[in-house]
Order: C-alpha cells, then sequence, then structure tokens
C-alpha cells in the first residue's frame, strides 16, 4: 500500500499532551482501550468539552483534537 493511501487512514491527535497518530475513523472508547483506561474511575474532555460516558463509542476523534483523560483526586 502506498504511502499516501496509508497516512490518509491516520490521524493526529493531542493525547494527555502529546501528540499521536490514530487512525482515522477511532472513536473515544476505541482510544480508552488502546491506552488501557477502561477501568478507572476518569472523565474524558475533548476540546475542553466534558464528553458523556453515553457517547463514548459513537464520539469519533478528529484531527488535531486535544483529548485529555482526568481522574478524579480526593483528599481534604
Amino acid at each position: 500500500m502506498s504511502e499516501s493511501v496509508m497516512a490518509k487512514k491516520q490521524i493526529e491527535i493531542v493525547f494527555n499532551g502529546d501528540v499521536f497518530s490514530v487512525e482515522k475513523d477511532i472513536t473515544v472508547m476505541d482510544l480508552l482501550q488502546l491506552f488501557g483506561v477502561i477501568t478507572r474511575r476518569f472523565v474524558v474532555v475533548i476540546n475542553d468539552q466534558i464528553i458523556p460516558k453515553s457517547t463514548y463509542m459513537t464520539t469519533q476523534l478528529e484531527l488535531g483534537d486535544h483529548c485529555d483523560i482526568i481522574s478524579p483526586i480526593s483528599g481534604g
């Protein structure tokens, strides 16, 4: 497969401050599985907007999206 065809299937996103190339049609759920954060408590934020857990399987990341996983911190 040519390099230009391969490049079209990948997009760059920023995940927790680092740039990653991921599949073009990756969903939030796919991303969470890829990085192994499924079992922890967290909030997903894309471009400064909280993503409802009910939409993780249908929300697709787009070129240049900034995605952060924020874990709650307890203390007092």
